[in-house]
């Protein structure tokens, strides 16, 4: 009995593989056919690959050009980048013999998924785009915005990093960027360096006032092409606002801000111009004895 049993099995064996290899004849031209397209589908992607490579070199050459700003090239080389790879995979998907329709379709679905799920960054990502086409500022330059001040150290699609002076990063949303006001110290070459310091009533006006100019021009950085200027801004009840400016290259703002400042004071004790302070009088009235007491 165990001989026949193992006779049956070994003829369902037999049975089963003969009508796998009838079943694999009958396909045999359509697996032929899906191999075809397959070597076909990778000799697209590999010369693809080259093409997109070649092409990617032109463009950026053209972009950077054109524009000259290296952050909106490298976004533009992604998007780029992008769109040509969905292409070639868009085309290889129709090679292999799959619904381009139904592939479109889910992709369609996956991306409204993505954007509900994703508004805020998106519209972070929408800020990105809008500074890097309308350049407000760029890489390099020294922002002041509500969230902070300092260098733009990179503008990504999403986010702008800014090193401040004291070497932290701030890293803000372009969204809240784009929808608030940024100042670009950097956007014009020449910068003015605004200076104001009181004096007394009883210092010599005139004299105070060549001392505060000598100030400004005793400062390497100011630029002597540009004129240094020196007024009364405000008669105060402790003493007179003097107010001075005078230009130097952006860069050396600061540097050029704190020289006056402490040249201001150091002349000033030199030619015996006095800075008014706050100060409180008191007076102390003895008091009336009465007679008798």
């Amino acid at each position: 009995m165990q001989y026949i049993f193992l006779t049956e099995e070994t003829e369902e064996v037999v049975e089963h593989v003969s009508k796998t290899v009838s079943a694999i004849q009958d396909h045999m031209p359509e697996i032929q056919s899906f191999l075809i397209r397959l070597v076909i589908s990778l000799v697209i992607y590999l010369v693809g690959r080259v093409l997109i490579k070649g092409l990617l070199k032109v463009f950026d050459k053209t972009t950077l050009k054109a524009s000259g700003d290296v952050t909106l090239q490298r976004f533009l080389h992604s998007l780029a980048n992008f769109l040509l790879y969905f292409a070639l995979v868009f085309i290889i998907v129709g090679e292999l013999g799959f619904s381009t329709t139904s592939l479109l379709t889910m992709m369609g679905s996956a991306v409204l998924a993505v954007v509900l799920a994703m508004r805020d960054s998106l519209s972070h990502f929408a800020g990105g785009v809008l500074l890097l086409v309308m350049r407000p500022y760029k890489v390099g330059d020294y922002i002041s915005c509500t969230h902070g001040e300092g260098i733009v150290q990179s503008i990504g699609l999403v986010y702008t990093s800014i090193q401040t002076l004291d070497n932290r990063i701030i890293t803000v949303p372009n969204g809240l960027l784009s929808d608030s006001a940024v100042i670009n110290a950097s956007a014009i070459k020449e910068r003015r360096v605004d200076i104001f310091v009181h004096i007394s009533y009883h210092a010599d006006l005139l004299h105070a006032k060549k001392v505060f100019e000598q100030a400004f021009r005793s400062c390497p950085t100011v630029l002597e092409t540009q004129p240094v200027t020196i007024f009364v801004d405000e008669l105060g009840e402790s003493g007179i606002r003097l107010g001075g400016y005078g230009y130097c290259i952006g860069s050396d703002y600061l540097a050029t801000k704190w020289y006056v400042a402490e040249h201001v004071k150091l002349l000033f004790d030199e030619n015996g111009v006095e800075i008014p302070f706050n100060q409180l009088d008191v007076h102390l009235d003895q008091p009336v004895l009465k007679k008798g007491v």
